[in-house]
């Protein structure tokens, strides 16, 4: 072991913060973290990482579905899908999220796996075990009740693991006091302002909690003629889709099913003609 002397004549004090072990908080150079921009320069100003961590777990409220809290992470989604040839993975969706829309507003819905579970413990697997395969960018999930600490503390870890970035929505009336693992809990408010959402940070790592954000979440639809009228025929052919699927299922032909991947618990995705 390698013995370090110290002149006599400095004093104990600085004896103490010579020593080439010891170091001082003030020589500390502050880091810098940089996250996913969120698309709104308001919201990633107030959040620590300039925007949605790398990884990890975000929980999102909401009063009512359809507040907006899919418009919120449209940008980082649109960025995922393009930027790393990785899934983006739907746990337990409300409803089935509309393709035509999500790939007109730039989502790669080719990288887009859908998960269908039967109960919240089913789920929390599915939940974990997408975010230890590391093969996802981003993990969205559906809950009807609040998980406990130890339920977002493994979610956390799974997620940081992973490298994933995970999105947990739930009502506002699920969202209890308790203590929480996730990097950021949200929570949303509509307002009288059509497309206007105000979001409450009620945590986030090195800094308060803060209420009232405005987030203009209308901005991320392109309302160009052309582009309005490209979804207005998408949903068009995709409402004659569904008009037509009653009458191949009465003929015994489920055509579907033909071309879909059924395995839920095993880590693959239900997918459909829907998505392709």
């Amino acid at each position: 072991m390698a013995v370090y002397e110290i002149p006599a004549h400095v004093t104990f004090k600085k004896k103490i913060s010579q020593h080439p072990d010891v170091w001082l908080a003030k020589d500390i150079a502050p880091q810098t973290f940089s996250g996913i921009s969120t698309g709104y320069e308001n919201l990633d100003a107030a959040l620590p990482n300039d925007g949605w961590p790398d990884s990890g777990l975000v929980e999102i409220t909401y009063q009512s579905m359809g507040n907006g809290e899919l418009r919120l992470i449209l940008p980082a989604l649109k960025q995922l899908s393009q930027s790393q040839n990785k899934w983006i993975a739907w746990i337990d969706p409300p409803l089935i999220p509309y393709a035509p829309g999500l790939q007109s507003l730039g989502v790669d819905i080719g990288k887009i796996l859908l998960v269908h579970t039967k109960k919240v413990k089913d789920m929390l697997w599915s939940l974990e075990k997408s975010c230890k395969s590391k093969n996802c960018s981003a993990v969205l999930a559906w809950t009807n009740r609040t998980l406990k600490f130890k339920e977002t503390q493994r979610l956390q870890l799974a997620a940081k693991r992973g490298g994933n970035l995970v999105y947990l929505f739930h009502r506002l009336s699920h969202m209890s006091e308790s203590s929480s693992a996730s990097e950021l809990r949200l929570a949303l408010r509509p307002t009288e302002k059509s497309g206007t959402i105000k979001v409450d940070i009620k945590k986030r790592r090195r800094g308060w909690p803060t209420d009232d954000i405005p987030i203009d979440v209308s901005q991320v639809i392109d309302t160009s003629n052309n582009q309005l009228m490209d979804i207005k025929e998408k949903l068009q052919l995709w409402r004659g889709t569904r008009a037509l699927t009653p009458l191949r299922r009465k003929s015994g032909k489920d055509h579907l099913s033909s071309n879909t991947t059924r395995k839920t618990m095993t880590g693959s995705s239900i997918r459909s003609n829907f998505f392709q």
